[in-house]
């Protein structure tokens, strides 16, 4: 999970805390870990690509979810994808109403800290979701994204992409620019650059 345990307790006492909670929280197997909070280019890129993406799915039968939206998965993890899209029926999860089981493309935006967590132990997770068949992977610290698709059962195609590029996500039939989803993203990094040079500087 994405960070040290905090807590170890029944899912519906986890279900009863986190809908009181202003912060979020992952649960598997009765441990509970506060999910890290973002920074401002993490911020921006998830706004973006949820622009861009909802934009695209228009008039489609995929909706878009933003990080409020909690994904059970059948392995056992309850937690908060930065961008979920689910088409056609949305399907609860029996024992969480307000989650979803049946998400047809998740999207993370990589930080340093969580990365290597998305690209291994988070990604088993989700790909225990049977009709899960795109994951996308959407880089803070450099421009690339990365496009997973589920080919069978078991087996994932990965494809990445830099700027100048478009990147296709076959299963929501759309197809986006990746400088769409960093517009801004540059200029952003080089104020925070200054600003934290100068902090660090005293």
């Amino acid at each position: 999970m994405s960070s040290a345990a905090i807590a170890r307790i029944p899912l519906a006492q986890y279900l009863a805390d986190e809908a009181g909670s202003l912060a979020k929280h992952e649960w598997l197997d009765g441990a509970v870990v506060a999910m890290a909070g973002g920074t401002p280019e993490h911020s921006l890129l998830k706004t973006r690509l949820s622009n861009t993406l909802g934009w695209a799915l228009r008039g489609r039968p995929c909706q878009p979810f933003d990080s409020d939206l909690r994904v059970v998965t059948p392995s056992g993890l309850h937690t908060y994808p930065d961008l979920t899209v689910v088409c056609g029926a949305f399907h609860p999860h029996a024992d969480d109403a307000d989650a979803c089981v049946n998400p047809t493309a998740l999207f993370e935006v990589l930080s340093p800290n969580t990365a290597t967590y998305d690209r291994t132990e988070k990604f088993d997770h989700y790909a225990s979701i049977a009709g899960l068949l795109a994951y996308i992977l959407v880089d803070s610290v450099r421009v690339r994204v990365e496009v997973w698709t589920r080919t069978d059962s078991e087996t994932w195609a990965q494809r990445r992409f830099g700027s100048g590029k478009r990147f296709q996500i076959p299963p929501l039939n759309v197809e986006l620019a990746v400088d769409d989803v960093y517009a801004g993203w540059a200029e952003l990094r080089e104020q925070l650059a200054a600003s934290r040079n100068g902090a660090a500087g005293g």
